[in-house]
């Protein structure tokens, strides 16, 4: 038989799958930064709305002034050092709702101008994103390429908002890698700096400190820390949060579009404000419970000790009374290890990770984000699923044509007037932001209601499946030789 054709046959398919490799790989580059690029041009003029929150708290904080009331929060605000950053409009104060220690950490920002510091706190959280992909590359053994593509618009989102997050993700990340290690005190010191964000991180202390006897040192030494910054600001300060600044917070957020927490969904529902709060509430104390009695039980299952710190993370953002998808991306790294640790590679965790990187809600709402959308979640199911090229053409045409279909079914009223809200100055911040959630974003029965549920679908696919292989009777070979995962 004559080799000579198939040689060249040979030749010709290897020629044509480099060819349709660099077109996709070319398109999909392209997607992603026309994505990118438009979404900073549509940004602009808002950007580190957050961090500027954080930024005016802050200094008047360091001032010895109330960072919780409108006034002078919603002047500080107000300010225009910048065409590009955000500030304030019609005495609406983006608050600045966290503890007194938290907030000091924004005092030495404070004393940067306005423009240094916005490029400070960006860095930060860059490099905050960067450790969220190395620990997730560490941990779970993943390529670059699943690390970066999951966690991608996570980091572009926070970086224009400036929010917080981030670090408390990156802290946890580092206490599941110091774990690994066998550095049962740093990962302590690690959980409880994650505390800059007290809902994300707590049930991870509290599985660390009943779990893991030796990180209770690194735990208490932060915590006596973020105990002197809190006394720092007397006791008054700190009443007042407590009992003024959160529960008035967590009403005022009760009916946000960007909520995914149980209390919005309670408030979809019909119930009242204070019991879709309270609903909230006591889900996320269920589901944090639930969270740390699986992390022993995948301890236990698995002999892998990053579990203890990552599944109660995952399991924090399920619900939580105040959770936004930039919480909801801290059960991505949960997700990765669950992936690795399930015995079959799991279809469902797999497209777990992916409904989890791609924020329907925002990118539906945001057309030009809707290229690199598709892209990055064709590169996961790529990398995840490794489907045939004919069902990832599906899987991808599906997924811009559902995401283009729901921009289009969106309403596109007439623009209307500037809102104002009507708030005294000697009010908490957090009722202007309530007055403008109700006014101007409420999450409605429409359209972007139904965009939760991709998300809510992931987190439940991340729960039930750490809970099942939890349940799991411990297997001596498999724990032998995950050791090391």
């Amino acid at each position: 038989m004559n080799a000579g054709p198939i040689v060249v046959l040979s030749v010709i398919n290897s020629a044509a799958s480099r060819i349709l490799a660099a077109i996709v790989t070319a398109l999909t580059a392209f997607a992603i930064i026309f994505s990118l690029w438009h979404f900073w041009s549509f940004s602009s003029g808002t950007f580190l709305s957050d961090f500027r929150a954080f930024y005016c708290a802050g200094h008047l904080a360091r001032e010895g002034i109330d960072p919780y009331r409108q006034e002078p929060l919603y002047g500080c605000e107000a300010t225009a050092p910048s065409n590009l950053l955000w500030r304030a409009t019609g005495q609406v104060t983006d608050p600045a709702p966290l503890p007194p220690y938290a907030l000091a950490i924004f005092v030495p920002i404070a004393l940067l101008p306005i423009s240094v510091a916005a490029v400070v706190w960006t860095i930060i959280l860059a490099c905050a994103w960067i450790l969220v992909a190395v620990a997730c590359r560490t941990l779970t053994k993943h390529s670059w390429l699943i690390c970066f593509a999951s966690i991608a618009f996570a980091a572009m989102m926070s970086l224009s908002l400036g929010q917080i997050s981030p670090l408390a993700i990156a802290a946890v990340c580092c206490a599941a890698l110091a774990l690994t290690n066998g550095r049962e005190g740093w990962a302590g010191v690690f959980a409880a700096l994650a505390m800059i964000e007290p809902h994300v991180a707590l049930p991870v202390c509290i599985a660390l400190f009943v779990g893991v006897p030796r990180s209770r040192i690194g735990l208490g030494i932060v915590a006596a820390g973020l105990l002197a910054l809190t006394l720092a600001f007397g006791m008054g300060r700190n009443l007042e949060y407590l009992l003024q600044v959160l529960p008035t917070h967590e009403i005022s957020d009760v009916a946000d579009v960007g909520q995914y927490s149980t209390t919005v969904l309670a408030h979809v529902v019909g119930f009242s404000d204070n019991i879709a709060a309270r609903a909230g509430t006591v889900w996320y104390a269920l589901l944090a419970a639930l969270g740390i009695v699986t992390a022993f039980a995948l301890r236990a299952r698995t002999g892998n000790r990053a579990v203890v710190a990552l599944i109660p993370m995952a399991f924090a953002v399920f619900g939580g009374p105040y959770v936004h998808w930039q919480q909801v991306v801290g059960a991505i790294p949960a997700a990765l290890l669950l992936y690795r640790l399930s015995s079959s590679r799991s279809k469902i965790v797999a497209a777990a990770v992916v409904s989890l990187a791609i924020p329907w809600l925002y990118v539906v709402g945001w057309a030009p984000l809707i290229p690199g959308a598709t892209a990055i979640a064709a590169l996961l199911i790529w990398a995840l699923f490794k489907p045939t090229i004919y069902v990832q053409a599906v899987a991808t045409a599906t997924i811009l044509l559902a995401l283009t279909f729901a921009t289009l079914a969106l309403p596109h009223g007439h623009s209307t007037a500037a809102f104002i809200a009507p708030v005294k100055p000697s009010d908490l911040a957090d009722l202007s932001w309530g007055a403008y959630v109700r006014a101007r974003i409420p999450i409605g029965h429409d359209t972007f209601f139904w965009l939760h549920f991709p998300t809510w679908a992931g987190l439940l696919a991340v729960v039930s499946t750490a809970i099942r292989i939890g349940a799991r009777p411990p297997n001596p070979k498999q724990v032998k030789s995950r050791q090391s995962v």
